[in-house]
C-alpha cells in the first residue's frame, strides 16, 4: 500500500506512540461512544471490533457491556500502555504464523499489527464494529482500501459505529483528517448503508481547535451497516 502521505503506514504511527506525540489519546471515554452505542440496537453481547485503537480507554468500555472486543493496532507501546493503565497481565500468542501478536486479557484481545494484513478467519463472526479515531487518522488515498477492509472483516448486517471530524482542512494538516459527510457517504457506497446520528459543534471546546481560522468544527457520528 503506498501513499504519499505517512500516515498511510504503521510505521508512522509506530513512531508517533515511540515520541509520546499522540494528542488524539483520551484519558477518558469518549462521551459519543456512551451516548450512541445503543443506537446500534445490539440486544446480546456481540463480537466487536475496533480498528486503530490506539490505548483507548474505550476498550474497557465496550468490554463491560459485556461485549467481546477486538482491538487492531500497529504499536507495541500503544499495546502495552493500554494493559498497564487496566492494571492487567496480558497473555501473548502469534497469529498463525505470521507478524500479528495478539495481546489480550479477559474479554479484550489486541491484535499488535497491520490491520490490512488482516482475514475475517482471523477473528470470530464480527457483529459490529466501533471507530473513533481510524477513518479520521488515515489520508485521502488511504480511506477506500479502509473501508474496503473493515468491509471484508464484518458478518453481513454488522453494524458500526463511527465517529468523524469536519473542519477546514486548509487550515491544519491531518491527522485527524476533515472526513465530511459527502466522503463519508461516497466511500461507504456499496458497502454500507449510512445513517447520520449527530452533528456536534466543537468550535471553542477543545484547545486544539480553538484557532479562530477555524470557521467551523463538528465531530459527527454515524451508523453503518454492512451490505
Amino acid at each position: 500500500m503506498t501513499s504519499q502521505h505517512p500516515a498511510s503506514e504503521p510505521e508512522y504511527w509506530r513512531q508517533r506512540w515511540a515520541e509520546g506525540a499522540t494528542g488524539w489519546h483520551r484519558d477518558g471515554i469518549n462521551p459519543q461512544l456512551a451516548k450512541w452505542w445503543s443506537a446500534l440496537e445490539i440486544e446480546q453481547p456481540q463480537s466487536v471490533l475496533v480498528p486503530l485503537c490506539g490505548s483507548s480507554l474505550d476498550l474497557q468500555w465496550l468490554a463491560s457491556q459485556g461485549h467481546e472486543v477486538f482491538g487492531v493496532e500497529a504499536s507495541d507501546l500503544a499495546v502495552d500502555k493500554f494493559f498497564e493503565v487496566a492494571e492487567v497481565e496480558p497473555q501473548r500468542r502469534p497469529l498463525g504464523e505470521g507478524t500479528i501478536e495478539i495481546v489480550e486479557a479477559g474479554s479484550i484481545h489486541l491484535y499488535c499489527g497491520d490491520f490490512f494484513t488482516l482475514r475475517d478467519v482471523d477473528f470470530p463472526e464480527l457483529q459490529c464494529a466501533y471507530d473513533r479515531a481510524a477513518l479520521v487518522a488515515l489520508p485521502p488515498t488511504t480511506r477506500p482500501l479502509y473501508l474496503q477492509q473493515l468491509h471484508r472483516l464484518l458478518a453481513p448486517g454488522a453494524k458500526v459505529l463511527l465517529v468523524s471530524f469536519e473542519y477546514p482542512q486548509e487550515v491544519k494538516a491531518g491527522p485527524p483528517f476533515s472526513v465530511e459527510e459527502e466522503e463519508v457517504r461516497r466511500l461507504a457506497q456499496d458497502l454500507f448503508t449510512v445513517e447520520l446520528l449527530s452533528r456536534f459543534d466543537l468550535k471553542g471546546k477543545e484547545e486544539k481547535f480553538s484557532d479562530p481560522a477555524f470557521s467551523y468544527v463538528a465531530e459527527t457520528v454515524y451508523l453503518l451497516t454492512t451490505i
